[in-house]
């Protein structure tokens, strides 16, 4: 996967706000949380991916309820090819939060990888209802449509990515031309 999908950042003030002072992870550490878990993202921004997931791996270990954190470790699995354990944290995550709907389209973009259309297909829908203008979740949507040889649905997601990205649709319309899934394809990585 491409250090794309470590563009998160933004989601930092809102993940992880706070330190918890007096307990071993800030003493451990020496930083509040919200440094630490910049310093992962950035270290996966940057192609580090086995250091954003040591970082990501303590940061699960300290806070085992945080969804964020299992989210992250998932895409540092996913950075290293280890799709296995990827899948396994992005679930954690959409069991802490139902709501992540990046985090689902990350485990859909597994699914599609592993020929799941029917998954994938379910959890990208779930995802648009949580974010419609989800371009990512519409584009993969229509490839796992494509790989369920439902065409005429695949083609509705075109037209709707042409309202508000039509450089994708145009991706996907020519995924649909070919009427067929081929090492071609992209699945684009969460990037939102």
């Amino acid at each position: 996967m491409v250090k794309e999908i470590f563009k998160y950042s933004f989601l930092l003030p809102l993940v992880m706000g706070f330190c918890l002072t007096g307990t071993g992870f800030c003493q451990e550490y020496k930083v509040n949380v919200d440094e630490y878990f910049q310093l992962g993202v950035s270290y996966g921004q940057n192609g580090k991916f086995d250091k954003s997931k040591e970082i990501f791996e303590k940061l699960v270990n300290d806070f085992p309820n945080d969804p964020k954190a299992h989210f992250f470790l998932g895409k540092s699995y996913l950075s290293l090819k280890n799709n296995d354990l990827a899948k396994d944290e992005l679930t954690k995550a959409l069991t802490l939060d139902p709501n992540l709907y990046f985090a689902m389209d990350d485990l859909a973009s597994i699914n599609l990888m592993e020929k799941k259309y029917d998954a994938a297909k379910a959890l990208l829908e779930k995802s648009i209802k949580l974010e419609p203008k989800n371009y990512i979740a519409h584009y993969n949507l229509g490839l796992a449509l494509i790989g369920m040889n439902n065409i005429a649905e695949a083609k509705k997601e075109a037209e709707i990515l042409k309202t508000f990205n039509p450089q994708i649709a145009e991706l996907l319309d020519g995924a649909i031309k070919k009427g067929k899934l081929s090492g071609e394809n992209v699945i684009l990585p969460n990037t939102n």
